[in-house]
């Protein structure tokens, strides 16, 4: 098993995916920090979102924002839009009075989080940003991520037996394809995703994990990742 699929495993990460948000602008909603990871993906219009006191990000079509840290953010039609609590808007939402049906644009997002094991602290997970933008890009992975994205839409759209656990398990797939697309879309000098895109220090980490017992020496570890010992250790500095 590679390095990266061993972490994800042993973190235990889980996926779950919201009802899509379909809303008519003006519009704005506030959601409260998480535990977890959020996620949200512009299917149709054009949206601001904003984590924090950062400044708003600005998204078209196609663009997912990932929220390693689950901070409180804000999603809406334009910057200075009112926004109101998530709680409120959902206690709305399948009233006869629902908030934000009665404009002309449309915005269509995909939302979720994903849940891991927070007694698990991986330096995986604690060393991503606090925002993590991919604008969309016609590149290889962005091509798996909106195949799985459609994937997740046809099964919540057109619900078949299984469809529940399968989304789950294509939501874990989107968060793959996220640190993909965003190893590849960024420049990535420091920090833990930069170790695995070197084949070398991954080889080093899947050995620290399948043999977490032994009493690794960094003569070990070098000699594991094909290294000598001094690059091994400017090499593992950087993260």
């Amino acid at each position: 098993m590679d390095a990266l699929s061993k972490i994800l495993e042993s973190i235990k990460l889980s996926g779950v995916v919201y009802r899509k948000l379909e809303v008519t602008a003006p519009w704005g909603i506030e959601l409260p920090k998480s535990r977890f990871l959020q996620f949200w993906k512009l299917l149709e219009g054009a949206c601001f979102l904003k984590v924090e006191e950062n400044f708003y990000i600005q998204l078209a079509k196609g663009d997912l924002v990932l929220i390693p840290n689950g901070s409180s953010h804000c999603i809406s039609d334009k910057a200075d839009s009112i926004k109101i609590p998530l709680k409120t808007y959902i206690n709305f939402r399948d009233s006869k009075s629902p908030y934000f049906l009665d404009g002309d644009l449309k915005t269509v997002m995909l939302g979720g989080h994903f849940e891991f094991d927070d007694q698990y602290q991986h330096p995986l997970i604690n060393g991503l940003p606090g925002v993590i933008h991919l604008k969309e890009i016609h590149q290889q992975n962005q091509d798996w991520l909106e195949l799985t994205t459609n994937q997740i839409l046809l099964e919540i759209d057109q619900p078949k037996p299984g469809s529940d656990i399968l989304v789950s398990r294509l939501s874990e797939g989107l968060f793959i394809h996220t640190l993909r697309a965003y190893i590849d879309q960024s420049k990535i000098k420091q920090g833990f995703l930069l170790a695995l895109t070197d084949e070398r220090i991954c080889s080093a980490l899947q050995n620290l994990q399948d043999s977490p017992e032994k009493n690794w020496t960094l003569e070990e570890l070098s000699k594991s990742a094909g290294m000598s010992r001094t690059l091994f250790l400017i090499a593992s500095n950087r993260w």
